[in-house]
């Protein structure tokens, strides 16, 4: 294969719709609804004319009412989930087992909360405290020093006397 049909290929995957899409030929994409009946037709609620046209004034005849009312109640019926009565009893419960469990986790996440702020104030206590005896630690070492000096100054003083 050549390079041109292998970009050909690509362009066709990753734009399905330029394969896929008919040009409506008497409604300009200007027209205001253009987008609703492209829609319309791409969806398979309407059809075009083998000419590709959509002919907007033509009358909707009764046959063609029942076949789009035919095609939207099948694509309804295709889309629904009938929930029961024990389906809503078992989402009524599991909303309660639901709610019940957050507000005990909302209730425990407050209260870790307010202790973290305990906790934070103890530890600034203790680090004040900490940094206090550490200063009067100092102190005690420099007058430990002081007095053990003072008391070979005295034992000198004696032996001299």
């Amino acid at each position: 294969m050549n390079l041109y049909h292998v970009t050909c290929i690509i362009i066709l995957l990753a734009f399905p719709s330029l394969v896929m899409s008919q040009s409506i030929h008497d409604i300009s994409t200007d027209d205001a609804n253009y987008r609703i009946i492209n829609n319309a037709v791409s969806k398979g609620y309407l059809s075009l004319y083998n000419d590709n046209t959509f002919k907007p004034n033509t009358p909707l005849s009764r046959r063609d009412a029942v076949i789009i009312i035919n095609k939207l109640e099948k694509k309804l019926n295709t889309n629904t989930m009938p929930i029961n009565n024990n389906d809503l009893q078992e989402l009524v419960s599991l909303s309660k087992s639901f709610k019940k469990t957050y507000t005990q986790t909302h209730n425990s996440l407050f209260s870790i909360q307010n202790d973290n702020k305990m906790l934070r104030h103890e530890q600034k206590l203790l680090l004040h405290e900490i940094t206090e005896l550490q200063a009067s630690n100092h102190r005690y070492k420099k007058e430990r020093k002081l007095l053990f000096g003072f008391i070979a100054f005295s034992i000198l003083l004696s032996l001299v006397s």
